[in-house]
């Protein structure tokens, strides 16, 4: 099974800011009208794991400016919102559209760059594409742009559970390859593994897998500009507060940063839960609820480095 977008919303408000999450949709916090004096708007995505075919996923992606409000869907589109994304802002109306079932590859991961000039930016790695619409166009905001990228059913096959913790920062996953029966000794740092952390532009990668990875898979990481920092950690244990402030220190000087260690749960989450900390406190509920802290004694590290900082 693999994690396709199958839907979009979008979110108005008077007021800055918006949820992380609304129902199904994870949203993305970027104010689409930035800057232009109108309402507050949000875009959000619906992603599932679909086995089989991808009828249900998002293939296509534009953003399309009209001189006055539309009341039907644009032709060529399959789908669209019918909210204008300019709303009270003046300047074009511009709406969201989407087809779904085509024979390409679906979209996984949308994201928007703000730009002070009328120049788009290209999103790095090498399966983003840019969509070339301003989506403050005539409204006299920031120019802000739309990028995304496609995925293949392989991609979840590599780095299971692979999950943005920090969009464009910090993900998370499984090991590489990952297989239960064999545990930690089964990553593999192969040609498909590396093309997946190219294509989200990884940087970083931390690992607590209790094997470091052999010379020529971490040659391979550096060929391509990704480095890496190997923690080891048994299974079902917690690291040291060395290692998590090691860790840390990794993570802050990076562009962006993966973590993973065997299945993907506990050590890694013990790790990402340690870079949450500045500033917050988490009971073991939350601890196991939002980073999929397991072990009694990972609980007990993160508490001990939360009373040090």
């Amino acid at each position: 099974m693999a994690t396709w977008i199958t839907d979009f919303t979008i979110y108005i408000s008077n007021d800055a800011g918006c949820p992380p999450q609304i129902n199904e949709y994870e949203m993305h916090l970027q104010d689409l009208n930035e800057g232009s004096g109108g309402k507050y708007v949000y875009a959000g995505c619906k992603s599932e794991r679909i086995s089989g075919n991808h009828d249900d996923a998002v293939t296509s992606l534009s953003f399309l400016a009209f001189s006055s409000q539309q009341t039907q869907k644009p032709d060529g589109w399959q789908f669209w919102n019918p909210q204008d994304l300019n709303v009270d802002a003046g300047g074009k109306f511009i709406y969201i559209v989407w087809n779904k079932g085509e024979e390409t590859d679906p979209i996984i991961e949308i994201d928007f760059v703000v730009n002070e000039s009328n120049d788009s930016i290209d999103k790095k790695g090498i399966s983003w594409t840019k969509i070339n619409q301003d989506l403050n166009e005539g409204a006299g905001g920031k120019y802000i742009f739309c990028s995304y990228f496609r995925g293949h059913a392989l991609d979840d096959q590599i780095f299971k559970r692979f999950k943005w913790e920090i969009r464009g920062k910090l993900a998370r996953s499984s090991a590489p390859h990952y297989n239960e029966e064999e545990g930690d000794k089964s990553q593999k740092m192969d040609d498909d593994a590396i093309k997946f952390l190219v294509k989200n532009d990884i940087k970083n990668v931390i690992s607590l897998n209790e094997f470091i990875l052999n010379k020529e898979e971490i040659e391979k990481l550096r060929e391509h500009n990704i480095d890496y920092l190997h923690l080891p950690v048994d299974d079902f244990t917690a690291p040291t507060i060395d290692q998590l402030r090691e860790a840390y220190a990794s993570y802050k000087q990076a562009l962006t940063t993966l973590v993973y260690c065997g299945y993907g749960h506990g050590r890694t989450g013990t790790v990402i839960a340690a870079f949450s900390l500045i500033g917050h406190r988490y009971t073991y509920a939350q601890y196991h609820e939002l980073f999929y802290v397991e072990q009694e004694e990972q609980y007990e590290v993160l508490d001990r480095l939360a009373e040090e900082l």
